[in-house]
């Protein structure tokens, strides 16, 4: 599939049933989805609230992988593509999985990056005790199929905190990954295709500006699930454009409660 367009998917509603709510926003639609490469929210499957306090009624979460083929089929129904966030069980993986970065069309999916910062519901050092573990940090070869060659654009994926290279914990292992991927993606648009910096995300505090600035050349597309974060968008700056002008966002979704779809369209090269 040729991409056209490029979109978010804001999911602050109807958590429980994550496919269903997508499939109805896309139903609803007023603009033209197909083509479109859509970014969905971080651990978007794991239809509950991401942050679950420990307690007797807590319920496990979803990590099936079956998501992937529900994803598809939703791919071939609109002709879309996705990065998706998601928290799936697979063999030798540890418990809790890993938070993971999907790339998905109708016939095939490609694993693109693991999540390494602690949010607070990862396991081990950095996780709260009165939270449920979501996900296991990824601590080496986080980026081993990161940038990719799609079609028509260049494409890699950072979830939530590993986008953001101020992290007082992370900031340092954050700059490097990045670093890297920017020369990767760099090399490899030089031929003319758009290169698209996908964040999946569940995300409180972190502003935009944390973000987006930092890759100057690229469309940064992060798809926010938090009721009160700083939204979801999607924003480029061009080369030699100041850091963070409010020209930046082409698109934004901030503080609703309820999903939103929003897709742009890319020029023509």
């Amino acid at each position: 599939m040729m991409v056209h367009r490029i979109g978010f998917f804001h999911f602050v509603a109807e958590t429980a049933h994550p496919i269903d709510a997508l499939k109805k926003t896309l139903t609803q639609s007023a603009a033209d989805v197909s083509g479109a490469l859509i970014v969905l929210p971080e651990a978007f499957n794991i239809a509950d609230e991401y942050w679950r306090p420990l307690g007797p009624r807590l319920r496990p979460a979803n990590t099936e992988k079956a998501v992937l083929f529900d994803l598809q089929h939703i791919c071939k129904e609109f002709g879309v593509c996705f990065v998706a966030g998601l928290i799936m069980r697979a063999p030798n993986d540890p418990d809790p999985p890993h938070s993971s970065a999907w790339l998905i069309d109708s016939s095939e999916f490609w694993l693109l990056s693991l999540k390494h910062s602690n949010d607070g519901t990862g396991a081990g050092p950095g996780g709260r005790r009165d939270y449920t573990s979501n996900y296991t940090p990824c601590s080496e070869d986080c980026d081993a199929s990161n940038g990719v060659c799609y079609q028509n654009v260049w494409i890699a994926a950072l979830l939530c905190m590993d986008a953001y290279p101020k992290d007082l914990t992370y900031g340092e292992a954050n700059s490097r990954r990045h670093d890297l991927l920017r020369a990767k993606l760099a090399e490899c648009a030089r031929g003319g295709a758009h290169a698209v910096l996908c964040v999946p995300s569940h995300m409180q505090e972190i502003v935009r500006e944390g973000i987006y600035p930092y890759w100057p050349g690229f469309y940064v597309v992060l798809a926010n699930s938090c009721v009160g974060g700083p939204g979801s968008f999607i924003a480029k700056v061009s080369e030699g454009q100041p850091q963070g002008t409010d020209d930046s966002i082409l698109v934004s979704c901030t503080y609703e409660h309820c999903n939103r779809l929003r897709v742009i369209d890319l020029p023509d090269h």
